[in-house]
């Protein structure tokens, strides 16, 4: 017999520890869901292998701080989650099309980072780090602080983006068309940002 569980666990508080108490996804999907206080303990959650949580129909406006996911996560077209602070994920992290407006002090991603169509987006926190690509095209992000990004960088499409910092570290290619970046010759480039392992693709000329 199918139930709703979420409803079913309401009506018996006593399984819903039980279940809450459970150091997955499932336990802090939960825990979220109920308002349920969530201990440092056990704020490291382990998922299945290749298993990514999906946290965003979570109707809150933050996670809680010092989250640990050995997996993926996703945030993907949350109405709801607008930061995230101290996040580490041992996989990808997508926040595509989400309500997310700022990610505040560590942020460790070993994947890949995905926050194109976030358009309330403003800026990555320094000393940011991704494993795989960053893909951030059609954001309101202005600036990409120091950092490093082990893979592809798409800011593309960002009509407010004007700033690179120098201590980025890129090991693959930067593209930013259709930004305020202005096009430079390549060895213009690498005198500027020689961090960054290859070109940067901008459209915009200079006068």
């Amino acid at each position: 017999v199918r139930i709703d569980h979420i409803a079913f666990l309401g009506k018996y508080p006593e399984l819903l520890n039980v279940f809450a108490s459970m150091k997955n996804g499932f336990g802090l999907t939960l825990k979220l869901l109920f308002g349920l206080p969530i201990p440092e303990s056990e704020k490291e959650i382990t998922l299945p292998a290749g298993k990514t949580l999906n946290l965003s129909s979570i109707k809150c406006d933050t996670l809680p701080e010092n989250l640990v996911i050995h997996g993926s996560l996703n945030l993907e077209k949350s109405d709801h989650i607008k930061s995230l602070k101290n996040i580490t994920v041992n996989g990808d992290l997508f926040l595509g099309q989400s309500s997310i407006e700022r990610i505040e002090g560590k942020l460790y991603v070993q994947g890949k980072l995905d926050i194109e169509n976030c358009q309330k987006f403003t800026t990555l926190p320094e000393d940011f780090f991704v494993g795989s690509s960053l893909r951030a095209k059609y954001c309101d992000i202005k600036e990409l602080p120091k950092g490093v990004v082990k893979g592809m960088i798409y800011v593309s499409s960002n009509v407010l983006f004007k700033t690179i910092s120098k201590d980025l570290i890129a090991e693959k290619n930067l593209y930013a068309n259709d930004t305020l970046i202005p096009f430079m010759e390549e060895k213009e480039f690498k005198e500027k940002y020689p961090n960054i392992k290859d070109t940067l693709f901008s459209s915009l000329k200079k006068k």
